[in-house]
């Protein structure tokens, strides 16, 4: 369903792109390679990076976004340290630190986390460049992430996904949006899109949403 979703329905709002126009396209909770795969097609010329800490979808991710170009790394989106991983179902894990080890579940493993400051760096991504985030919990690491917010704003497109207690209050993030009042417009996934069409309308902040599935745009 997700692929379908992906596919068929744009669920990340990319499609309106062109060949040419995006130098880099970091996704970040790549799965399966899906998105990357899709962002690839629409724009062959663009550095397309993907990352997952998942190993069984890591190991696919590599299999096949891998043959289509798309550079694949075993990476989470976290506070920068070793975080324990959690494998739920594809597609909906939990990332969980060293400060919430009483948490940690019986057969998880450790993965190598980066916050978005030291991905930007990492990857070196300049010019026109677009983020999409969905981590399943993970997304709460850029709450604590001063760099990120120059970052996001030299975006021309960030996705995000936050998942609401475990990947930070919405309280939090509506504050945390307005950092970008100035560069970016903010929309909101509406219910009317799910398999149907894709929708988003424009939002002033996370107040009014279905799924916190938001797109900043730069304006």
């Amino acid at each position: 369903m997700m692929s379908g979703n992906i596919w068929r329905y744009d669920q990340y709002d990319l499609r309106k792109y062109s060949p040419g126009s995006i130098d880099y396209f970091l996704d970040i909770g790549g799965c399966v390679g899906t998105t990357g795969v899709f962002f690839k097609s629409i724009d062959p010329f663009a550095q397309v990076i993907s990352i997952e800490p998942c190993n069984e979808d890591f190991a696919t991710m590599c299999q096949v976004a891998g043959f289509w170009g798309v550079k694949c790394y075993q990476l989470a989106l976290g506070n920068g340290e070793p975080m324990c991983f959690e494998y739920r179902k594809q597609g909906g894990h939990r990332l969980y630190t060293t400060a919430e080890k009483q948490w940690w579940p019986e057969g998880s493993y450790m993965v190598e986390s980066k916050t978005l400051t030291e991905l930007y760096e990492y990857f070196k991504l300049r010019g026109r460049y677009i983020i999409k985030v969905d981590t399943e919990g993970g997304e709460r690491a850029l709450l604590e992430d001063a760099g990120a917010i120059d970052i996001i704003k030299g975006c021309v497109q960030f996705n995000l996904e936050y998942h609401r207690g475990f990947g930070g209050e919405q309280e939090r993030w509506h504050e945390w949006f307005q950092n970008f009042k100035n560069t970016h417009v903010l929309y909101y996934r509406t219910k009317e899109k799910d398999g149907y069409k894709c929708i988003f309308e424009e939002s002033i902040g996370p107040n009014k949403n279905w799924r916190s599935e938001y797109v900043l745009v730069k304006k």
